[in-house]
């Protein structure tokens, strides 16, 4: 039997590019994306552009516009007991490190969340930080949080989270609460982050009430 001129040609093909499998010859083959093409870029979220609101109704950015050094944020609730026990610690956290350049914000992340609860809430626990409002949940969701009350440290661009999770051991469990905590990793971050250093402990398991992200609006 005979093959086709155009049969030949194809094995032919096929030959030649034997030697060659991982360059053009197998073009169907996925390839690394180049640093021009689109799908090289980052298709995750540029926190720079997220925003809160505080009790207004006014949009402010989460990368605060002056120049510091961490953006330091605690989702916290008006309702969750083990959040509403960490006001004195925040306020104490607060007036060590933000004049040496960390923004602190405590935001209510909680879907309908009213103004006016969060300034009775204010005012009965003597709150000096920064309080907003997470409208959409989009803060929360960026940072995949799931707790109340849970901390981030994030750097001064707000694209790098330094730390995350909980603000103190004070709570070993849901219902197992210390006398007193035996250790602070959030104080531990922010000092670390404010005196040069890495950061000691990134990342533990945050103990509280859940946060329900709800779906995207």
């Amino acid at each position: 039997m005979s093959r086709s001129k155009t049969g030949w040609n194809g094995i032919l093909a096929l030959i030649a590019c034997v030697p060659l499998a991982t360059q053009a010859c197998f073009s169907q083959q996925a390839s690394e994306p180049k640093a021009d093409d689109p799908k090289a870029i980052r298709t995750e979220s540029v926190r720079s552009v997220l925003r809160w609101q505080d009790l207004d109704g006014r949009e402010r950015p989460l990368v605060p516009e002056r120049d510091v050094r961490a953006i330091c944020i605690i989702i916290v609730s008006t309702d969750c007991p083990i959040s509403k026990s960490y006001p004195p610690v925040l306020r104490r956290l607060h007036q060590q490190y933000e004049p040496v350049g960390v923004a602190f914000v405590m935001l209510h992340a909680t879907a309908g969340m009213e103004p006016e609860r969060i300034r009775e809430h204010i005012k009965n626990y003597e709150i000096e930080i920064t309080v907003g409002i997470d409208a959409h949940q989009a803060i929360a969701r960026d940072l995949q949080a799931t707790t109340i009350p849970e901390a981030f440290v994030l750097s001064a661009d707000g694209e790098t989270v330094w730390y995350r999770g909980r603000i103190d051991n004070l709570y070993e469990a849901l219902g197992k609460k210390r006398p007193r905590p035996t250790s602070h990793e959030l104080r531990d971050a922010l000092h670390a982050i404010v005196t040069g250093q890495e950061v000691p402990i990134a990342f533990t398991a945050p103990v509280g009430c859940r946060l329900r992200i709800e779906p995207r609006p």
